[in-house]
This record gives C-alpha cells, structure tokens and sequence, in this order.
C-alpha cells in the first residue's frame, strides 16, 4: 500500500462530543453535495484496506470535512486464534492515511482456526450472580 495521507484536511481529527453518522457507500453523494451538520463520520475499517477506487477517493472528499472514526468488524479480538498481522498491517496503513480521531473494534470473535466467518460472534461473559442465586 503506497497511498499518502489526504492532504487538504481542514478539520480537526478529535472526535467532539457530538453526533456522528456512519457512512456508507449509497450515501457518498449525498453527503458531500448537501454537508450535513454532524460531529464526525464512522466508516468500517475493513471497506477502507483496498488502495484506491470510488471508496477512497470520497472518503478523502468527506475526511477533508469531517472528523473520522475508524470502526472495525474484522479484528476478531475475541478470539483464540492469533491476531491477524496483515489486518493489522492494514488498520495501521488506514490510521496513517485519514489520521482518525478514534479507532475501534468489535470485542468478538469471528475466526477459528485461521477459517473467517461472516459474523460477529459475542464474546459470552458470566452473568452476575446475587449471593442467593447460588442456593446459600
């Protein structure tokens, strides 16, 4: 991956406390020609690792007025399998490019055994118990 962080930004990259929005590819358009008063915009990391194209090419336009966050679905930090060197590889390279005011993920689990599913799996945690749910 070889492309350079946007040039042009004229917003700050901090998240404000506000709201965001999450954008998506059918909205690109619309988005740039009206500029809606939103604090920041959320895309999926994961949309973002090709190098080029239609995705990069309006994310640039909107990070050049928007703050960013950056929400991955993919990490899989949930899971026993060891984390993914080039999805991080990617996630680094994306960070460097828009120069997000937040990165997160989900705490899932969505590969076993270095096989991916199409889902997000919950991370099971056990529930709190009172002291008389366990009979005393």
């Amino acid at each position: 991956m070889t492309a350079a962080p946007v040039t042009g930004v004229r917003v700050a990259g901090a998240i404000p406390v506000s709201t965001g929005i999450g954008l998506r590819a059918p909205h690109y358009r619309e988005l740039l020609a009206t500029r809606p008063t939103v604090g920041f915009l959320e895309v999926h990391s994961e949309n973002y690792f090709g190098d080029g194209g239609a995705p990069h090419y309006y994310l640039e336009r909107a990070r050049e007025q928007y703050p960013l966050s950056l929400h991955g679905v993919g990490l899989s930090l949930g899971s026993a399998d060891p984390l993914n060197r080039r999805h991080l590889a990617n996630l680094k390279h994306l960070i460097e490019r828009y120069q997000p005011g937040l990165v997160s993920d989900h705490l899932c689990w969505n590969s076993v055994d270095g096989r991916y599913l199409n889902d997000r799996c919950r991370c099971l945690t056990p529930k709190k118990r009172s002291p008389t749910s366990y009979g005393a």
